[in-house]
């Protein structure tokens, strides 16, 4: 038997492209223009067990892990079948919407003859009860469960590309709910043309590059930008002169004592002024590390790591980021609420299941913890919350005034009009246990008019973090009529994040 990695053991996220031959890495495809910055693929068998074979070299080096994580992941979506089927049945609200899903989910969905009787929630649990099924199956994929069974099993995240642009393919996937989710290591993974005019339907796993030579420095010392080309932090893997923006902030480094690896000090949480004189060992380092704090928010290492390799944001940096701009903003009359992920929108959460009697206590503690008071709520015209649904950030703003709830969406036609509705009763329940907190009843006496306003998109599945905080800021400082001003470089967005942490580190 391989030797596989346990879920409950820390998975090795710090394998890289030297621990692999050269035979084994793919060069066509480390080329590809959609491929991360700073990552290089490597050859995956074609036989049908693509993914698991990726995920095998990922977490064991080899593919001889691949038929043990297939058949772990096969009883991990059967011991928590009933959870996802919780999970896409507030998504599936009518009968059409669960039909279309089953067929583009299902190996063998059945007749329609035979399902004309069927409920919404019979259709979903034959979904994903063929899906758990179809993943035992060796050499076949069946669809995107397969990948959130084996994320659980695991016990990480899966971060999918693509080489052709296409809905539905870049996406972060993660365990169960009912699972811990935070701190959790990412693996990544690449929808790829097995032929050159052929449909994106292989896997390929994808590993970081590690620098080929670093020059050598005292620690501590700053960098001149000439003399830097050859260097790059080992835990975000960008050179320092990535742009002007970052030159200002990134310019200190910290030398490992043990294995003399250099790291930016911002992606360690080193202050820059200790740098000098510390003792400091790279190892003990991890993606919880804290580089920043703010009005009880942290950004991390983690947190750093993804803005520089552009993937999806955190909700603890959007809350980070989200006080920042309140903070800076020109006394905008709103109020930042707490993220929400999307399981709260489901029909079998506490906030929509519980009785107001259990539900508000919980409420309150919730809005005690980045301290939102009772008057703060009442004198406040505009309700700012970040909602992560289907993996999807998108922005809502309740105004009171006007009872409208404005949804900002960067890429129109994902979540669909079922998840709006769904947006839209969840946000109400929410606002209606806040007025009870708050005794405030006018804030939940009239009903709300949905609106989504036309907001600047996105040209990619996981720059949608970064776009909300840009709508969010131009919000608080100008309105609605700012939105349509945003800038639209996702890579420039998250530079400028970056620097932003810098006036928040110790």
């Amino acid at each position: 038997m391989p030797h596989v990695i346990d879920k409950k053991e820390q998975i090795n996220t710090n394998i890289s492209l030297a621990d692999f031959p050269a035979s084994k890495v793919d060069e066509r495809r480390s080329k590809l223009a959609r491929l991360p910055k700073n990552f290089a693929a490597l050859y995956s068998t074609g036989d049908g067990d693509c993914l698991f074979h990726s995920l095998s070299v990922l977490v064991n080096g080899t593919e001889e892990a691949t038929l043990f994580i297939r058949l772990a992941a096969t009883v991990y979506g059967v011991c928590h079948a009933s959870h996802y089927v919780s999970m896409y049945l507030e998504e599936c609200g009518s009968i059409q919407a669960a039909c279309a899903f089953m067929h583009m989910m299902c190996a063998h969905p059945p007749p329609g003859t035979s399902i004309a009787d069927w409920s919404v929630e019979e259709i979903i649990c034959h979904t994903v009860q063929d899906q758990a099924a179809s993943t035992a199956k060796i050499q076949s994929y069946s669809g995107i469960l397969q990948v959130l069974f084996a994320a659980g099993f695991l016990g990480v995240y899966i971060q999918q590309y693509s080489e052709d642009r296409a809905p539905g393919y870049d996406t972060l996937l993660n365990p169960c709910a009912c699972e811990e989710q935070d701190g959790l290591p990412l693996l990544h993974v690449m929808w790829v043309k097995a032929s050159s005019s052929g449909a994106m339907n292989h896997f390929v796993p994808l590993v970081p590059r590690r620098a080929q030579s670093r020059r050598a420095a005292h620690k501590g010392k700053k960098f001149n930008l000439g003399d830097v080309a050859e260097n790059f932090c080992t835990a975000c893997l960008g050179a320092m002169n990535m742009c002007q923006a970052d030159v200002h902030y990134l310019d200190t480094w910290i030398e490992c004592d043990e294995c003399h690896k250099w790291y930016h000090c911002l992606c360690t949480g080193v202050a820059h002024a200790a740098a000098e004189n510390m003792t400091f060992v790279c190892c003990s380092l991890n993606c919880s590390t804290s580089v920043a704090k703010l009005d009880g928010t942290t950004i991390t290492v983690g947190d750093i790591n993804r803005l520089r390799n552009g993937e999806d944001l955190s909700g603890d940096a959007i809350d980070f980021f989200m006080r920042h701009f309140m903070k800076t903003s020109n006394g905008a009359d709103a109020l930042i609420l707490p993220y929400f992920i999307g399981q709260l929108l489901q029909p079998n959460s506490w906030l929509q299941k519980l009785p107001l009697s259990q539900a508000v206590p919980r409420m309150e503690q919730h809005l005690r913890t980045v301290g939102i008071t009772a008057p703060r709520i009442q004198q406040t015209g505009n309700l700012l919350l970040p909602v992560c649904t289907r993996n999807h950030w998108v922005g809502v703003i309740v105004q009171r005034e006007a009872k409208s709830l404005l949804i900002l969406d960067s890429l129109d036609g994902f979540l669909g009009a079922d998840v709006y509705n769904s947006l839209h009763r969840f946000v109400c329940r929410y606002l209606d246990l806040i007025a009870h907190c708050a005794a405030d009843k006018a804030l939940n006496e009239e009903p709300l008019c949905m609106e989504a306003p036309k907001v600047k998109q996105q040209d990619n599945m996981h720059d949608c973090g970064v776009f909300l905080l840009a709508n969010f800021e131009a919000f608080l400082n100008g309105g609605i009529d700012e939105l349509g001003k945003i800038c639209t470089n996702g890579m420039k967005m998250r530079r400028r994040l970056i620097t932003l942490v810098h006036g928040h580190s110790s």
